[in-house]
């Protein structure tokens, strides 16, 4: 099954409607020769795409230069470390930048969305949530997983950095505005397993960061109740979690680390079971269920 559901031509009408200097385009990766190609043709109305590259070892590198995206190529020290470099270091053609992965696919809707926003631009606005919509292996939307899609992904680049080398945080300097149009994830497009060993890689650095107590400083339940941004907020709620387990008795350091570190790869497997059984239970299907707060 092809994961991208827009037409080239659709893509080619919509760029003649498009003046271009608009917005360019961001897209970091690793070993993404199946998913990029989609992912190109989803943004071909953009002038200026750049492929932020870690060293892949298959035709990634290849695919962004015949599609005809700037490739530059990085060796991979950490999430929040890799993206901070992209943003400081390419050339980017225009004052707003789109950010994706290669998974990802803006929809029409957005593209349109996104230039009235930077065409009319708003005061001290230096950046966009835009929702994100995931869809499962069988093509079908998930619609009960989380408890808000709404990420960060249209900025002005100078303005933003980002904190947190897993589950990165992203920092604006200034103010923030929601677009309503989505862009579709298929995070399951490379199977099931890939999906759950990459979470697990995930959910094992993310416990070490917590044991090491370099967050435990977020874990106040003023942040955790009443922080600028649901990852601030998000960012505190799993310190939280992990704080009485970091009371150890006197002797167990180790074996308390460890326990620590499992909890946290055995909460994602959780949060899949709870998404697959409840897509197909149909519990949540009200609007600020499956969409979250905007």
């Amino acid at each position: 099954m092809s994961l991208h559901r827009v037409r080239k031509g659709e893509l080619r009408d919509l760029a003649a409607c498009l003046e271009w200097g608009m917005i360019s385009v961001l897209i970091l990766t690793r070993n993404e020769e199946q998913d990029l190609p989609g992912c190109l043709e989803s943004v071909a109305w953009s002038d200026d795409v750049h492929v932020f590259d870690s060293f892949s070892t298959d035709r990634t590198a290849e695919i962004a230069r015949a599609a005809g995206a700037h490739v530059t190529q990085r060796a991979f020290d950490g999430y929040a470390s890799q993206r901070n470099a992209a943003l400081r270091t390419l050339p980017f053609r225009h004052e707003w930048l789109l950010m994706l992965d290669a998974d990802e696919r803006p929809t029409l809707t957005l593209v349109e969305e996104m230039r009235r926003a930077v065409t009319e631009p708003v005061p001290g606005v230096n950046a966009y949530r835009i929702p994100i919509a995931y869809f499962f292996l069988d093509g079908s939307r998930l619609r009960h997983a989380q408890t808000t899609q709404l990420f960060l992904r249209l900025v002005r680049p100078r303005m933003v950095r980002y904190e947190r080398e897993i589950n990165e945080v992203l920092k604006v300097e200034g103010e923030t505005g929601d677009l309503k149009s989505d862009i579709d994830h298929f995070p399951f497009s490379k199977s099931l397993d890939h999906w759950i060993q990459k979470h697990n890689v995930y959910s094992t650095m993310e416990a070490e960061l917590i044991a090491s107590g370099q967050f435990l400083q977020s874990a106040s339940v003023k942040t955790t109740l009443f922080g600028r941004t649901f990852h601030e907020r998000r960012v505190a709620r799993k310190a939280r979690s992990f704080i009485i387990l970091r009371r150890c008795p006197s002797g167990r350091t180790a074996s308390c680390r460890r326990g620590r570190i499992s909890a946290a790869r055995r909460t994602n497997t959780t949060r899949l079971n709870f998404a697959w059984f409840t897509s197909r239970c149909g519990w949540g299907r009200t609007r600020g269920f499956a969409r979250g707060p905007r």
